[in-house]
């Protein structure tokens, strides 16, 4: 049974499948900021995935990547809504990549030899949060600028999931500690800070 994207009303009411009519799995939908639009992630028949787009109510679907067996994932709306995050392995590992909302102009912000995954807009849209892997598959939290400049190694601890706060001045992170147990670290990006 496929994964689908539906919506529904706060109290449950009134789903919706908005993506019944395409035959493999819809998933990690992320809404525009202004609820016209839902950028996603849609496989094929061979489990390749790629970028979608349709209109709110499951209209107008394409495809914004169409990269064959390349995965494209992990859709991500600039708060302005100009602009998509994701995530492509067409340079043969994951790195964060940004492209126009219609699917134009996609271009590699991380362009290193890291694993870079989980980005996030911080909330003014200059400044990108995300997860560089080393070889030893340890995650840092690292930032830099929406051009891909000005990158900076922020966390010393293997880190996943960051998220700006709504002012821009910190991000929240997971940390993963011993014998698997977990904790939330805080980034101060005005005291260069990190506390748990």
């Amino acid at each position: 049974e496929e994964t689908d994207i539906k919506t529904m009303n706060v109290d449950g009411s009134n789903v919706v499948n908005l993506t019944n009519d395409y035959p493999y799995d819809s998933f990690d939908g992320e809404w525009s900021n202004d609820g016209s639009k839902i950028a996603y992630v849609a496989e094929d028949a061979n489990g390749d995935e790629d970028i979608w787009l349709m209109n709110s109510d499951g209209s107008n679907k394409r495809n914004l990547t169409n990269n064959g067996d390349i995965d494209d994932y992990y859709a991500e709306w600039s708060p302005d809504g100009s602009k998509i995050l994701f995530v492509s392995e067409r340079d043969g590992y994951p790195q964060i990549y940004l492209m126009n909302g219609d699917g134009t102009n996609q271009r590699n912000l991380s362009n290193d030899i890291s694993y870079n995954v989980q980005p996030n807009w911080s909330p003014n849209g200059s400044k990108i949060a995300y997860i560089a892997n080393d070889p030893t598959n340890t995650g840092y939290l690292t930032l830099m600028n929406v051009d891909g400049t000005n990158k900076v190694i922020v966390s010393t601890e293997d880190s996943y999931r960051p998220k700006w706060s709504s002012d821009g001045n910190k991000v929240a992170y997971n940390v993963y500690l011993s014998n698997s147990r977990r904790a939330i670290n805080i980034y101060d990006r005005l005291s260069n800070q990190t506390n748990r």
